[in-house]
């Protein structure tokens, strides 16, 4: 269908209006003049042609309006209204007609042109609509009309339609060589597009440091945009070292020189406390000024802040809405917290099925957050497709989605496992200074996962990882801290990084603090505070506080003992299968605490602990066997749980193993095997020493012996002067 008959089925347009008769066509656009038959009026539109198919339709009217800085302005220079057309043929949608009512109802002649100075004044006028109707195809020409000149404004206004493609086919390299002629001109202009190109690849191969060389350049002449992107470089560590105080400095120059687009990236600054001060109502107003600019990205964020409460009460309601524009604004990732409102029913009625089409449009086309959202709803259904698009994300470096396929690959969940590769995978999310992802691969070089074991790396990520305010990281340095793991030990700094966790919601920063207030380790003693955090993190569902809570009540070394409370909490955690529990209320049915004695239900508790492979719970049925508790004896099986107790390092295990190598208790006397577990157990068990030296002095090692006795000596003073005096004697007749 041609465009005359197209507009005529589109009346009355803007309400009012009829198609008198089409001016001049060009490529895409043409000038069609309109009639208001009842006030006897005419009016000029002009009707950009885009052919496309439906779903790119948003985006290429949403393109046309910011290449004619439609977006820019609540009351636009050039015109006054805009309206939008599908064109179907043949029942199909192939495109939209967009129409620009005129604010210029006359088409005057052109001035006359006797320099290069006219010829860019009229090229303007064409280009800006004003005087002249706004007609890129008639500034394109006159502009490349032109073969030299000393007027770089000419050289600067012809390479940015040759870059957009406005009045003539995009060409990138041209708009390039075009803006270096005036940038050698000293255009500041000239020389911010041109950085821009070398910034984003336009023409050129991506080169930041030229780019940041002439955003410099154009910055020193004031222009506000390459201001910005100064900022950018700054931020982003593009051509400069990263500098946020600079970064905000710049954006801050950029914004208040009028450039609109700096509004996100002020915002974001207050927003995060990023080279400035955190003020969140401060982020709140400028992302608010930038979506009344209609800049999808401040609609987006304004959303968010209205989601959480950042910077204004919480109003999800608004929140969607602001999701909605951003996304009818082009906005993709727009599309995901949209799907997520509709999933869980934020700010709008429940809508499962509308969010799954959105997290799939979204996927669709090629979002890594929209990519792992479908991923994980299709993973039931379609797990080929599943993993396909997980790790598509991942492979365009998408933090959650590379932490979450290496994860997969870490435990060979879905696919084969790879180590290694898990290790690159989040390796890469590392790169991109994502909080969790440095934290994760400090967890992966403490424990040697895909890589050797390297405590410094693993420290060093960890380090990074609590700077970023991720609470593991600095639950994990608190650990090294506190344990002197390559660190210098310094339980002050340990248990100030839980307390950092603890505030931050995280339940095991709150169980570990608690712990360090029962113990005093870098705190005082504060069992009432101990109370607080622990019972903190057992709202959030963390076993181990509620374990030792219970521990807290039944020693009664810091609180006022309780056993029947801490009964009370054991039972709650074995419900949850906690295996520290079964074995600490197996305990309390051994000795009868608070409860009838039955060492029969004592051994099933505890043989449930080692069953879940707790230590204390398989060194206590291994003590079971040895005696006969609630069971039978049966020594090669204690020998057995005592031997399980050692792998997972539990010192009273040691000792005994270490006895029953002295005493050949089910296997041979092995007197080395013997040292080599009493030695483990100490300094723990000091009662150790009496048998190392007993051992010693069999061997005749007399003075090993002897060490061993004096040591002996320093916790049972009369028992160990007898060794003493045994060990001397062997020595003088030895000598």
């Amino acid at each position: 269908m041609e465009l005359f008959e197209r507009l005529k089925l589109y009346e009355p347009l803007f309400d009012e209006y009829k198609v008198d008769f089409i001016s001049s066509v060009y490529k895409d656009i043409a000038f069609v003049f309109l009639k208001n038959e009842h006030l006897d009026q005419y009016a000029i539109m002009k009707v950009k042609t885009i052919h496309c198919s439906s779903n790119q339709m948003d985006n290429a009217y949403y393109h046309t309006l910011e290449n004619y800085d439609m977006l820019e302005f609540n009351d636009h220079p050039i015109y006054s209204q805009v309206e939008r057309y599908v064109i179907e043929e043949n029942g199909l949608e192939t495109g939209i007609d967009i129409c620009f009512l005129c604010i210029n109802n006359i088409i005057e002649d052109e001035p006359p042109i006797n320099n290069d100075d006219d010829l860019y004044a009229v090229a303007m006028m064409y280009l800006s609509g004003d005087k002249l109707i706004h007609n890129e195809y008639k500034a394109f020409e006159l502009l490349s009309s032109v073969m030299t000149t000393d007027n770089p404004y000419i050289y600067t206004s012809l390479g940015y339609l040759y870059e957009v493609g406005l009045g003539c086919e995009i060409d990138e390299k041209k708009a390039l060589e075009l803006y270096l002629k005036a940038s050698r001109l000293d255009d500041a202009y000239a020389m911010c597009n041109l950085g821009y190109c070398y910034y984003t690849g336009i023409g050129t191969e991506i080169n930041y440091d030229e780019a940041f060389k002439w955003f410099s350049s154009s910055a020193k002449q004031n222009h506000p945009r390459a201001h910005f992107y100064l900022g950018e470089c700054y931020f982003l560590a593009r051509g400069v070292s990263a500098d946020y105080n600079l970064a905000f400095i710049h954006y801050t120059t950029s914004y208040n020189l009028g450039y609109k687009q700096t509004v996100y990236a002020l915002g974001y600054c207050y927003g995060y406390g990023v080279g400035v001060e955190l003020d969140e109502v401060k982020a709140f107003s400028l992302y608010k000024e930038g979506a009344d600019y209609l800049i999808d990205a401040c609609l987006l964020e304004l959303g968010v802040m209205y989601e959480y409460g950042r910077g204004t009460p919480v109003n999800v309601v608004e929140a969607f809405k602001c999701y909605e524009k951003a996304y009818q604004l082009g906005n993709i990732d727009a599309a995901n917290y949209m799907a997520y409102c509709l999933e869980n029913g934020i700010g709008v009625q429940q809508d499962f099925a509308k969010a799954c089409s959105l997290y799939k449009e979204a996927a669709m086309a090629s979002n890594p957050r929209g990519m792992l959202s479908y991923s994980y709803l299709i993973e039931n259904k379609d797990l080929k497709m599943s993993i396909e698009l997980l790790k598509k994300a991942s492979d365009m470096h998408y933090s959650p989605a590379c932490l979450k396929y290496a994860y997969y690959l870490e435990k060979g969940i879905y696919v084969k496992k790879n180590e290694k590769l898990a290790f690159n995978y989040v390796s890469d999310a590392a790169k991109m200074n994502d909080d969790q992802a440095l934290c994760t691969l400090g967890y992966y070089y403490e424990n040697g996962i895909g890589c050797e074991t390297d405590y410094k790396m693993a420290i060093e990520c960890y380090k990074r990882s609590a700077s970023l305010g991720n609470p593991r990281g600095m639950t994990n340095l608190g650990y090294f801290y506190e344990n002197g793991i390559v660190l210098e030990k310094n339980e002050t700094e340990a248990a100030m990084l839980y307390k950092q966790a603890a505030e931050l919601n995280f339940d095991i920063g709150m169980c570990n603090y608690a712990y360090c207030l029962e113990e005093g380790i870098g705190v005082k003693v504060n069992g009432k505070e101990a109370v607080y955090y622990y019972n903190a993190a057992i709202k959030l569902g963390n076993l181990r506080a509620l374990c030792n809570l219970a521990s807290l009540y039944e020693e009664g070394k810091v609180i006022s003992q309780d056993l029947d409370k801490a009964f009370e909490l054991y039972k709650k955690a074995i419900k949850s299968k906690y295996p520290r529990a079964f074995n600490n209320i197996a305990w309390f049915y051994e000795k009868g605490i608070v409860v009838t004695k039955d060492e029969k239900q004592a051994f099933k508790y505890y043989r449930r602990a080692a069953r879940l492979d707790d230590d204390a719970g398989c060194y206590n049925l291994a003590r079971c066997y040895e005696l006969g508790i609630g069971t039978d004896i049966n020594l090669k099986k204690a020998f057995v749980y005592y031997k399980k107790a050692c792998k997972s390092e539990y010192i009273p295990a040691y000792y005994a193993i270490g006895r029953f190598y002295y005493e050949g208790v089910i296997t041979k006397v092995n007197l080395n095997k013997a040292i080599l577990y009493y030695k483990k157990a100490l300094p723990f068990i000091p009662e150790a020493n009496k048998y190392l030296c007993q051992i010693y002095y069999l061997i005749s090692d007399y003075n090993m012996a002897l060490e061993y006795a004096l040591s002996y000596k320093e916790i049972d003073n009369e028992n160990g002067n007898k060794l003493v005096d045994k060990v001397n004697l062997a020595l003088t007749m030895n000598q």
